[in-house]
């Protein structure tokens, strides 16, 4: 249960752009659950939007640029 409220509290924080609290929010999941993978994950997608930052109407919705 812990993990769900860490994991959901830094969802929000990511699709508000809040990248410092939603980084911090994945790394407390990690805390909790060492290898969960979604928070692994995000905090990947919360390193690169911090460094191209999405546009202000981004609606959340991670765009693959890759196959």
């Amino acid at each position: 249960m812990r993990l769900r409220d860490r994991y959901r509290d830094a969802l929000t924080a990511y699709r508000a752009q809040d990248w410092g609290r939603a980084e911090t929010g994945f790394r407390r999941c990690l805390e909790l659950t060492p290898d969960d993978v979604p928070s692994k994950l995000m905090l990947d997608r919360v390193a690169a939007l911090s460094e191209h930052p999405p546009a202000a109407d981004w609606d959340g919705v991670w765009q693959l640029s890759e196959k």
